[in-house]
This record gives C-alpha cells, sequence and structure tokens, in this order.
C-alpha cells in the first residue's frame, strides 16, 4: 500500500512549480494513508488473536 502512495504522488505532483502545501491530488494521499493505516492496523490484530504453532503451550 505504501507504494500505491508514492506511486500516485509522484505521478500527480508537478515537481517544476513552487511548493505548496495543499493541493488537488492531497485528499487523495491522505485517503490512500488512512486506508493503509487502517489495514495495518487490521493485520496486527488478526495475527495477535490467532495461535502461534511455535508457542510453548501450543498442542501438537
Amino acid at each position: 500500500m505504501g507504494i500505491a502512495g508514492i506511486t500516485v504522488f509522484l505521478l500527480t505532483e508537478d515537481l517544476s512549480r513552487t511548493m505548496g502545501l495543499v493541493d488537488n491530488w492531497t485528499i487523495v494521499n491522505v485517503i490512500i494513508l488512512v486506508v493503509e493505516i487502517i489495514a495495518a492496523t487490521l493485520v496486527f490484530k488478526y495475527t495477535k488473536n490467532q495461535p502461534n504453532s511455535e508457542s510453548p503451550n501450543a498442542v501438537t
């Protein structure tokens, strides 16, 4: 997902202009950031709740 944010930034930013704080594509980059944060949070919650087979208490 981080690659998508970087790609959108590089494709949409006009680097020859003077630097501005906000432009038309800022909202797209913010949406991508929010989606990445939500996805990372869900992945960490999911993996945290899964039993680990290397755990000493695991039944084999």
